[in-house]
């Protein structure tokens, strides 16, 4: 009888040992995969005439572009699943420089600006 409770606790963490296998392999091959679908480019294609310069997020669904095509550029309003030209805009009246990258604030920064304003906030209404 103990013998066999020896080859079924076996038996379980061999099971165990190739499930763990097995899982480990699928991330492998899911890793392997998505860096070659990121290579093959089908992710995103890189065009020469058409280029989006800059994005304005209105709300969910709502954008205005300012798009590059060949030497014109145009401000475009994206809504779900439409688009529309505004206008077309010289590029001389266009600021296409990059944006300085500012290091972003640290959480800490932002929390105690937080509770600064609401305290302040608190103290005002006491008032």
């Amino acid at each position: 009888m103990l013998y066999l409770v020896k080859i079924s606790m076996l038996s379980s963490f061999v099971k165990l040992l190739l499930l763990l296998l097995v899982f480990i392999l699928i991330l492998v091959a899911a890793y392997w995969f998505t860096r070659w679908y990121a290579k093959t480019g089908m992710v995103q294609q890189r065009n020469k005439n058409i280029e989006v310069e800059e994005v304005f997020s209105m709300g969910p669904g709502k954008q205005i572009m300012i798009l590059r095509v060949g030497r014109k550029y145009l401000a475009v309003a994206s809504c779900k699943e439409q688009l529309q030209i505004l206008a077309e805009l010289k590029e001389e009246d266009l600021d296409l420089e990059e944006a300085q990258t500012s290091q972003p604030a640290s959480f800490k920064e932002i929390f105690s600006g937080m509770l600064h304003d609401k305290v302040k906030k608190k103290n005002n209404s006491r008032e």
